[in-house]
């Protein structure tokens, strides 16, 4: 039991990194579609240049959807972690089991997050 309890206490830790890496990534999403706006109001005359710009503003609407997804599911396992502290068997394994698939999404989610972000700043560089 002890060694379950100290097993949840490094599953808390990495759901309140995890929380802090989704706060940035949502900070750094917004700084990105503030950034294409000012683009745009710049820049925005032709129609290829509207065209990227409108698929870059669907892609950040889409981060922030996976992000709020994402924030909901590692709060939903932070509540789990909760209970685990108090009970055992089949819930630990259940909770080791989401543990680690939350481990690789958002893993998946902050590397396609940072391949957006080197993609835009590519855009822009030959924008403007």
């Amino acid at each position: 039991m002890n060694d379950s309890l100290s097993t949840v206490k490094v599953m808390q830790a990495e759901c309140e990194n995890w929380k802090r890496m989704l706060e940035v990534l949502m900070h750094e999403n917004v700084d990105l579609k503030t950034r294409l706006a000012a683009v745009v109001k710049e820049n925005g005359r032709s129609d290829d240049f509207v065209t990227l710009a409108e698929q870059f503003q669907n892609n950040f609407m889409r981060e922030d959807e996976v992000i709020s997804l994402a924030r909901r599911d590692v709060a939903e396992q932070e509540k789990l972690l909760l209970r685990e502290v108090f009970e055992d068997g089949l819930l630990f394994r259940e909770v080791t089991r989401k543990q680690k698939r939350l481990r690789k999404e958002l893993q998946r989610i902050e590397n396609g997050f940072n391949i957006l972000k080197q993609r835009f700043s590519a855009s822009l560089a030959e924008m403007t």
